[in-house]
């Protein structure tokens, strides 16, 4: 049986199928309000987008932050931990970008 170190477990839960597509919104747009995220992400649920976001956090990669209490607002940005993933994410979709047909 394959023994996977903690490292690279840590990391395979980091790019769990939506995590990677959150950073790099994050990365790209800075601190967003949970309904800009999820209009950035695209096609991604609020269930699950709340459980990815909530992953991330447990995992010290975001961090959320009450904004306002009337209305509340929150906004949800990388940790310096969630930031170092920068060169990691867009070597995948760099990856992506030369290996991968665009999907219609």
């Amino acid at each position: 049986q394959l023994q996977i170190g903690a490292q690279l477990q840590q990391l395979l839960n980091i790019c769990k199928k939506w995590h990677p597509v959150i950073v790099h919104c994050l990365l790209e747009n800075g601190p967003l309000g949970f309904n800009a995220l999820k209009r950035e992400v695209g096609g991604i649920s609020a269930k699950v987008l709340t459980d990815s976001l909530n992953d991330l956090a447990e995992q010290g990669i975001v961090v959320r932050e009450e904004v306002s209490k009337k209305p509340v607002r929150v906004d949800y940005s990388l940790t310096e931990l969630g930031q170092s993933l920068e060169p990691v994410i867009t070597a995948m979709y760099r990856w992506g970008d030369e290996h991968l047909e665009p999907m219609e």
